[in-house]
């Protein structure tokens, strides 16, 4: 008797639980395009190549304040 109940018990509460679950719809978010590389000419001097990774690197953190604002 109590092995009776205890099936029924666990199939209501599997029905349960199955009632409770959906499906969830994905959400359409378009992203910005990321920040694009580009090559760095043999003659750049050393100056010249960190002033264009330091531009590349606030780019991309621009970029990333951007898709953050709109996944939140």
């Amino acid at each position: 008797m109590k092995r009776v109940s205890l099936m029924m018990f666990s199939l209501v509460l599997l029905l349960v639980i199955m009632l409770g679950c959906a499906t969830v719809k994905p959400v359409g978010i378009t992203l910005p395009p990321e920040p694009q590389r580009e090559a760095i000419t043999a003659t750049a001097t050393p100056i010249e190549i960190i002033l264009y990774y330091e531009a590349l690197v606030r780019q991309w953190e621009a970029w990333a304040k951007s898709v953050e604002s709109m996944v939140n």
